[in-house]
């Protein structure tokens, strides 16, 4: 007999699922960097994300209420936009697993957001996580590949700080502002509006040009391929369906996982790992299990 799966058995899978899919992302763009730029990252992982949610979108476009556009516009500028480019531009300098450990600062993103932006609450054990988070990020700032140097900013990192800030936005803006739309009215619309720009980029960056005539190029080409349909397109709509049926917080839970995902690919990849970052990424997970923990409503 067919049994409907429970609502949080639905959110788990999803965060697991999703947490696979992204942490693996920044092996797959290391290897993309390599033959393209971030500006033609951008304009192809958008491309071809638009394109598979295309048909979907031109059904849904028409039934968005004009109060939600300045919203829907917000997203598609903060995710699609925003987030791609600039962890496209911290990964030509970081490494995938660092990118990977400070991406899983973005819960406490999303709840300093929410308070600011949102009117959340905000109790003192979520405040003493987000310290601590804070102070963690501060270490990391310290490292690069070749290890760490007390004192000397790693200044790529803060355009990877930068994406999680636009993923905290993200989140928050799908559960207040956009929470009266569908999952799919959500993420195809949101890559609509993207289209042009990509197109755009896409042409005057030569991405288009180089993905059709250059053969060294083609395992990048079909890299980035991946990386929109299933790193931005998919993903944007497990994450929807993630913070419809839980928070903006639990939406954000799948960077409990994706920094061990990440460090292991790196790992596996002949990255230099460095104890300090398994110390501190432990941390700020246990900074987050605060942040989660003490929150009003979990997953």
């Amino acid at each position: 007999m067919h049994t409907k799966t429970s609502k949080p058995v639905q959110v788990w899978l999803l965060v697991l699922g999703l947490s696979l899919l992204w942490g693996s992302s920044f092996l797959v763009l290391k290897r993309v960097l390599e033959f393209y730029t971030p500006i033609q990252v951008f304009s192809g992982r958008m491309f071809f994300a638009a394109l598979t949610l295309l048909p979907f979108a031109i059904k849904h476009v028409k039934n968005i209420p004009i109060n939600l556009w300045p919203p829907l516009l917000a997203l598609a500028i903060i995710a699609n936009f925003a987030t791609t480019l600039l962890n496209a531009i911290a990964q030509l300098f970081i490494s995938s697993s660092l990118a990977g450990t400070l991406n899983s600062l973005t819960p406490l993103m999303t709840l300093v957001i929410g308070v600011s932006f949102y009117q959340n609450k905000l109790n003192r054990w979520q405040s003493i996580g987000i310290i601590g988070g804070i102070i963690c990020t501060l270490i990391l700032l310290q490292s690069d590949q070749t290890g760490f140097e007390w004192l000397r900013l790693n200044g790529y990192a803060l355009f990877l700080i930068g994406a999680t800030i636009c993923t905290g936005f993200t989140n928050n803006i799908i559960k207040y502002n956009l929470g009266s739309l569908s999952t799919m009215q959500i993420a195809s619309v949101s890559f609509l509006i993207i289209l042009p720009l990509a197109l755009i980029s896409g042409w005057g960056s030569g991405f288009f040009h180089q993905a059709l005539t250059d053969y060294a190029s083609r395992p990048a080409t079909w890299s980035v391929i991946f990386l929109g349909v299933f790193s931005n397109a998919i993903a944007l709509l497990m994450l929807t369906r993630i913070i419809s049926l839980s928070t903006p917080i639990t939406g954000s839970l799948v960077t409990y996982l994706i920094p061990i995902v990440a460090v292991l690919w790196g790992w596996w990849d002949g990255e230099a790992i460095f104890t300090l970052n398994i110390v501190v990424m432990v941390l700020i997970i246990g900074c987050l299990y605060l942040v989660n923990h003490f929150s009003e409503d979990g997953p």
